[in-house]
């Protein structure tokens, strides 16, 4: 058992010790250019608004739906074009949608999709993936589209707007949103 808590401590040691290999923040090629790292993981946190174009509320007379969204996402980028990620969303708002002629409220919706990325020009770029939306009343299977342009910032730090689709049997919704993120 004391075994087992020394190789822990190792492996946490050298997880969080610095590597140096062949790569360097800025190096020089051979015509004296500088060029940065690739940068293979992102990180997101969005803020925005999920319209729910067949949702209602409570409140009467009340058809159009917009619930406060707050989100996260990881990618980890094969190359410059492509990546894989997990998107979470939270809908942090109470509605209603009419399933098969019944009323089923929708309250704090927590959405998680898996997603592959693309680049299909500098700073822009698509994502698609299937994923779940879990709610305490029900869940539906979403199939989740969308696009994002990011603004680079400073120290590998960008800004994104963000329009999402979600497809849902029973109903859709699309998101705008802000992000902030950090490429590592």
């Amino acid at each position: 058992m004391k075994n087992i808590g020394v190789i822990i401590g190792l492996g946490i040691l050298i997880m969080t010790n610095p590597v140096y290999g062949q790569e360097h923040e800025a190096a020089e090629n051979e015509h004296g250019a500088k060029h940065e790292e690739f940068k293979r993981h992102s990180i997101l946190l969005e803020f925005g608004y999920t319209h729910i174009p067949d949702g209602f509320e409570e409140v009467e007379g009340d058809q159009v739906v917009w619930v406060p969204t707050i989100g996260l996402s990881y990618v980890y980028h094969f190359n410059h074009k492509w990546g894989v990620g997990l998107i979470t969303n939270l809908e942090t708002a109470r509605y209603q949608i009419v399933v098969d002629g019944e009323d089923i409220t929708r309250e704090n919706v927590f959405i998680i999709t898996a997603v592959a990325t693309y680049e299909i020009l500098p700073n822009w770029g698509v994502f698609a993936g299937p994923g779940i939306e879990i709610e305490k009343h029900h869940n539906f299977a979403v199939l989740r589209i969308g696009t994002e342009y990011i603004f680079p910032i400073k120290h590998n730090w960008y800004i994104t707007p963000i329009v999402t689709f979600d497809h849902k049997i029973d109903y859709n919704s699309l998101e705008f949103a802000i992000g902030i993120g950090k490429r590592f």
